[in-house]
């Protein structure tokens, strides 16, 4: 199984004209996972193992450590969850930011079409500096009936206050178990 931890250093990241920054300050061009409009900025996380990535999340440190996967096996779940920063804020300095998730098989159909989840609504935001986890995910799990491949994620992630929307698409592979 593919693994890839991917590193965020919370206090580093931050957003600016549209665009995501490294720990170094270097700008992280848009990518089909990984998208800024303005300050409100958006990425999937898959995981297979989201008891951890939530521990991790909810650990106070200088930075989190996110397992990241892109194959699974059959018959185990996976999960996927939303990064977001910058979205804006109303009077109450409360955020409003939903999302719907769309799964397509390898053949293109569609597997499941979710329906309006919550990322983050009507809370407060820590900081606009951090970033936040989607408060609902999607976990999927491919099972003996069905088809292996290469399946397509499209995430749709709108600030309710301002309309920005932005879709975001993702794949992960499912191989046999071994």
């Amino acid at each position: 199984m593919l693994l890839r931890n991917i590193i965020f250093l919370l206090f580093s990241i931050i957003f600016l004209n549209a665009q995501w920054l490294d720990d170094k300050g270097n700008k992280i061009p848009n990518s089909s996972d990984m998208q800024s409009q303005g300050e409100f900025s958006v990425r999937i996380i898959s995981t297979d193992n989201k008891e951890q990535l939530l521990k991790n999340w909810n650990t106070n440190s200088k930075g989190v450590k996110l397992p990241t996967i892109f194959t699974i096996e059959r018959n185990k779940e996976i999960d996927f969850f939303i990064l977001f920063g910058g979205a804006s804020v109303d009077k109450n300095q409360n955020v409003n930011v939903l999302m719907r998730m769309t799964v397509y098989k390898p053949n293109g159909s569609i597997y499941i079409n979710t329906p309006i989840m919550e990322v983050w609504s009507n809370k407060p935001m820590i900081s606009s500096k951090t970033l936040g986890l989607s408060v609902d995910y999607l976990g999927i799990t491919i099972e003996d009936n069905e088809v292996i491949g290469k399946y397509r994620i499209e995430i749709k992630v709108l600030d309710v206050l301002t309309s920005k929307a932005i879709i975001l698409k993702s794949y992960f592979t499912v191989i046999e178990a071994k």
